[in-house]
């Protein structure tokens, strides 16, 4: 595995741990405004495409998130990101006391890493995740950040997620990692919610 990709996704870590409130301002950037629904498509393949997950990473697309994992020796670093619509229902300032409840709720679920990112072997755990809910040009991006230590780095299988679950309005997650010396690229979906770090 290249070290300059985790050097890159570690570098958003240290960036990401800081006082700012779970709701911040946004730089303005570009963003595909594209709101497509294109059902639950179940595919799922390898790729060694490096730079997939980075080319992604600006992608404002409802019902979709983009979840990147990193593996370097005993470190596994996990960013995702997507348009906060997908966890509130809503993307302006949060204004109402339901709505500001609404975003404590989802910081309190995706802060719970262990009950929607289920690793299996490895003996990773978990350090204290960052979630941040931005504001930019008329929409609300929500971007997650957890660093893991792990016993056995190399004995990482696959992964299961239940943001579905938690989360309904989550269509698909784009989901690419390298761990153990592979890389690959899935698409996982309600119905297809684990992917293998195995060829």
């Amino acid at each position: 595995m290249r070290h300059s990709l985790f050097a890159v996704l570690l570098f958003s870590l240290l960036s990401a741990v800081s006082a700012a409130p779970v709701f911040a301002a946004s730089p303005a950037h570009q963003h595909d405004h594209a709101h497509t629904h294109d059902g639950h498509s179940h595919e799922h393949g390898h790729s060694h495409d490096h730079a997939h997950g980075m080319e992604n990473a600006d992608s404002h697309v409802h019902g979709e998130v983009l979840l990147q994992l990193v593996q370097e020796n005993q470190d596994l670093l996990v960013e995702m990101t997507s348009p906060a619509v997908n966890f509130l229902g809503f993307e302006h300032a949060p204004q109402s006391e339901a709505e500001l409840a609404a975003v404590k709720t989802m910081e309190q679920r995706l802060k719970d890493v262990a009950a929607w990112l289920h690793l299996r072997d490895g003996g990773c755990k978990v350090g204290a995740p960052e979630v941040v809910l931005r504001q930019a040009e008329g929409h609300a991006d929500v971007s997650f950040t957890a660093h893991f230590s792990c016993a056995a780095p190399a004995k990482l299988n696959s992964a299961e997620l239940a943001l579905f679950r938690l989360f309904p309005a989550i269509e698909k997650i784009r989901f690419d990692w390298a761990v153990a010396g592979e890389q690959g690229h899935a698409i996982l979906t309600p119905r297809n919610t684990r992917a293998s770090f195995r060829p």
